[in-house]
């Protein structure tokens, strides 16, 4: 189970964030910052895998992958949390990924990868069997993944969404405070009358490990990671949510431009 939203500002900027829905086991490796690369990457690890779900690079390309648990794929061997690293590392991945074949892809779970960069936002999602792109063209718009109650979750937190939006409670001048708003008035939101369901979610066995958010121009991004223990503050004092954007690891880089060809 995974959120994510896409917003882009008056002034062009772009706003992702994305939470993270795990098992309460499954803790999340150190963040990873590849200063020496070109393009340089920005991402969070899983602790078993050492993979991603959720990264960008200094070129201003962001990934965000979500299981399709709906889905399955019995050839599967290799964890899709690979797959975001391994992309962009590469100055043409936005090209690539929309070329990604079945046979590319037969050794991998079924997923959702959100694309995006300066040009475009495009979704590949792979079911196991066939490949399809589709592009966002819209401004702003969510999109989730539940391996419980799939079509319920999934409706409540679009609707929400949309509920948001239509209220108007989101800053259109400002994007920093846009980012902050969106967390708090929707990645932040838990249910107390069916906590499986909230975007800030909690079972028994399952619950959101962690929030990344993205801020992106052409010339620099900034990106915000609020681990587990960043939201374990938040669900125990919840007045704190408001002031999310005092929280979390915050991790700043300047934009690079694709070297030229000889």
């Amino acid at each position: 189970m995974c959120t994510y939203s896409f917003s882009r500002s008056e002034d062009g900027r772009r706003i992702i964030s994305m939470n993270r829905d795990e098992a309460r086991e499954r803790h999340e490796g150190a963040f990873s910052h590849h200063k020496a690369d070109t393009p340089q990457l920005l991402y969070p690890t899983d602790e078993r895998s050492g993979g991603t779900w959720f990264g960008c690079n200094s070129q201003g390309l962001c990934l965000a992958l979500l299981n399709r648990y709906q889905c399955e794929n019995p050839y599967a061997s290799l964890s899709r949390g690979l797959l975001i690293p391994r992309f962009l590392s590469n100055w043409d991945s936005a090209a690539k990924l929309k070329q990604l074949t079945r046979d590319e892809l037969l050794a991998y779970p079924p997923f959702d990868m959100i694309a995006s960069d300066h040009q475009a936002c495009f979704q590949l999602t792979w079911d196991g069997d066939s490949v399809q792109v589709v592009h966002h063209t819209i401004k702003d718009f969510s999109f989730s993944s539940s391996a419980l109650n799939t079509d319920v979750v999934l409706a409540k937190r679009q609707s929400q969404f949309r509920t948001l939006l239509d209220q108007n409670k989101l800053s259109t001048t400002d994007s920093l405070l846009r980012a902050k708003q969106i967390l708090t008035y929707f990645h932040l939101v838990s249910d107390p009358s069916h906590s499986e369901q909230g975007v800030l979610m909690d079972r028994p066995e399952a619950h959101t490990k962690s929030i990344c958010q993205v801020i992106i121009d052409g010339h620099a991004l900034s990106f915000r990671y609020l681990d587990e223990q960043c939201l374990a503050s938040f669900r125990t004092m919840p007045q704190l949510k408001e002031k999310n954007d005092n929280y979390g690891l915050m991790v700043e880089c300047v934009a690079t431009a694709k070297p030229l060809s000889n």
